[in-house]
């Protein structure tokens, strides 16, 4: 069970922060989601994230994109991301495959800003 991120990307709108990341999935996967950390990644914030996206880029002609999804947790240390292989269903329990542990997986999230 792992998902790590790393911050690609920070800027402040005047009104909310806006963080780009590239996280990378490893070890196994948990039913219901693996625990996606953003504490410790220098984000300007005590809040966990209000808004999110991610992106699957390394979709081929013969591997379907996978989709991923956030859910927030209390803090920014104990949201999960949630997979989605080949965009169809959750993926099981169990060993993260190669479509998860190799693909470009993009994210951004949204928070408030502590001055």
């Amino acid at each position: 069970m792992a998902a790590s991120a790393v911050v690609t990307r920070k800027w402040y709108d005047g009104k909310k922060l806006f963080v780009q990341v590239t996280v990378t999935l490893s070890g196994s996967y948990v039913q219901g989601g693996d625990t996606l950390s953003l504490s410790g990644l220098g984000i300007p914030s005590s809040q966990a994230p209000f808004g999110w996206d991610f992106q699957s880029a390394s979709g081929t002609a013969a591997q379907a994109l996978n989709t991923y999804t956030y859910v927030p947790g209390t803090t920014q240390a104990n949201g999960k991301i949630r997979c989605f292989i080949g965009a169809v269903a959750e993926l099981a329990a169990g060993a993260y495959p190669a479509a998860a542990t190799g693909d470009n997986i993009q994210g951004s999230f949204q928070f408030e800003f502590n001055r």
